[in-house]
């Protein structure tokens, strides 16, 4: 075989290699091509905003959803990326991007332009790569203004409830599940005389004696086993000025939406004066209390010595109508006193018990007009019931008038019967029915014509009247009255 010259080999492993090099840049050229659409395929699936710089910060692609949702063309292509940038933003935007390529951040929150000159928030992320055989950064922005608005939203709402706590005076303050301080408001740190960052984090007992850090923890874990709000009252020293308070303290166990427990929320209050105020007022109220207390003995002992004056003045005449009319005036002034001598004994000085006034005033009147005469009883059927004093005075004369009239023209001398005191509620309504009755001689046939000239049931029809009724006759000889009975309300007592 002929061999080839040399030179000629020489020629053919010189075009040999030229070859295999044009082979390998075709290949690497369509590699590259290759590559390149199958990026523009994953960015052409995104929603997200890409943009492709070369070194120069200059717009190469840009995927379709920046042409669908920013409005762009394709004049947008060579341009500067700070052209979708709002101008105040430029030079903060290529320092977050100099951070962010020197791996100091890993984000860069800026608003971005429509084409309409609207704005945007996006997040983007910017990372080096190559396009087209060329260097080249490869930016993807988010848009974020949803997640932004509530971002917003929900700080606007933690500074609204930190001004909502800080601007309470009262002492307000979280822990968690394990006694460990979460926040606090500025009224609480005057209690420790720390601020709040230096109460975060940490326990009652950095800041109090060892048994006031474990009588706070026992509230704590007493209000999270309850469940539900728990209070208690405390003296409590405040580090900031050294002044003693007494607190009325509220804690509550906080969960969150799942109903995991998250601490507990404490509330405490400065109940110092309004104690000291009900304090006074309480004593206030015990002097007035004991005055009247002395007002009504005192009247009690007058109207006592007005009978007895009375019934001296009786003993002295011997006429028979004076000492009638004497010994009326002596039981009217007697029903009175006992009033009185009854509110001095009553635990309450604005009401009386009506029935117990009415039971004691009848045997009163009964054992000071019977006992010259034939036996006759007492019955006595009443409903206890409370009465101011307003009431008290006109039913407790009506009684005494009654009672009287019966014993004087119902039963003569050596008649015997009874005679009947009654107090009821009428059914279902408010009103009470008052009623004396007899088993006497009965009324005389000329009753209505002589009941205009009588003092005594002028007397007891005019006390009817007071108590909001009208006297009733019959049947027989019942006497009664028909009346609602006024609640006692409270009334204010000056200090």
């Amino acid at each position: 075989m002929r061999r080839l010259p040399a030179s000629s080999i020489s020629l053919l492993q010189s075009l040999a290699e030229q070859f295999g090099l044009a082979i390998e840049r075709l290949v690497a050229r369509e590699d590259a091509q290759n590559h390149r659409q199958n990026l523009q395929g994953f960015f052409h699936a995104l929603q997200d905003f890409v943009f492709v710089l070369n070194d120069l910060g200059e717009i190469q692609y840009v995927n379709p959803a920046v042409h669908a949702k920013l409005g762009y063309d394709d004049k947008l292509l060579g341009k500067s990326i700070l052209a979708v940038h709002p101008e105040r933003v430029h030079a903060s935007a290529w320092m977050i991007v100099t951070d962010m390529l020197q791996g100091k951040r890993t984000s860069c929150p800026l608003p971005i332009l429509r084409a309409d000159g609207s704005e945007l928030m996006v997040d983007t992320r910017i990372v080096h790569g190559r396009w087209n055989g060329k260097p080249a950064l490869l930016g993807v922005s988010r848009d974020i203004s949803e997640q932004r608005a509530l971002e917003q939203a929900l700080q606007q709402q933690r500074d609204t409830l930190r001004t909502l706590i800080n601007t309470i005076p009262e002492l307000v303050w979280l822990k968690d599940v394990n006694g460990y301080y979460l926040a606090c408001n500025p009224a609480f740190e005057a209690l420790f005389g720390h601020t709040e960052a230096d109460i975060a984090g940490k326990t009652d007992f950095d800041f109090v004696d060892a048994d006031l850090a474990r009588y706070f923890r026992a509230n704590d874990l007493a209000a999270i086993e309850a469940g539900h709000v728990t209070s208690n009252e405390e003296w409590l020293t405040f580090a900031s000025d050294g002044h003693r308070a007494l607190m009325s303290t509220c804690k509550t166990p906080m969960y969150s939406t799942d109903g995991t427990l998250q601490g507990v929320l404490g509330i405490s209050h400065d109940i110092t004066q309004r104690v000291a105020a009900e304090q006074a007022l309480q004593s206030s109220l015990h002097e007035k209390e004991a005055l009247l207390k002395e007002v009504h003995h005192r009247v009690k002992n007058n109207l006592q010595i007005i009978s007895s004056l009375i019934r001296l003045e009786a003993g002295r005449t011997r006429q028979e109508e004076v000492k009638s009319v004497l010994g009326d005036m002596q039981g009217r002034i007697r029903s009175m006193a006992l009033l009185h001598e009854l509110l001095y004994r009553s635990p309450s000085l604005a009401e009386i018990d009506m029935g117990q006034y009415i039971r004691q005033l009848a045997m009163q009147v009964f054992s000071a007009n019977v006992s010259k005469r034939a036996p006759v009883d007492l019955k006595i059927d009443i409903t206890p019931v409370a009465a101011n004093l307003d009431q008290a005075i006109p039913c407790g004369l009506l009684v005494n008038e009654l009672i009287t009239n019966a014993l004087k023209h119902g039963f003569p001398e050596s008649h015997s019967g009874s005679i009947s005191v009654e107090l009821h509620p009428v059914g279902e309504s408010s009103l009470w029915s008052l009623s004396v009755s007899d088993s006497g001689i009965g009324l005389p046939e000329d009753f209505e014509s002589k009941r205009q000239g009588s003092l005594g049931l002028q007397l007891a029809s005019g006390l009817a009247n007071q108590l909001g009724g009208a006297l009733s006759v019959g049947p027989g000889t019942k006497f009664s009255v028909r009346f609602s009975i006024v609640e006692h309300a409270p009334a204010a007592v000056a200090a």
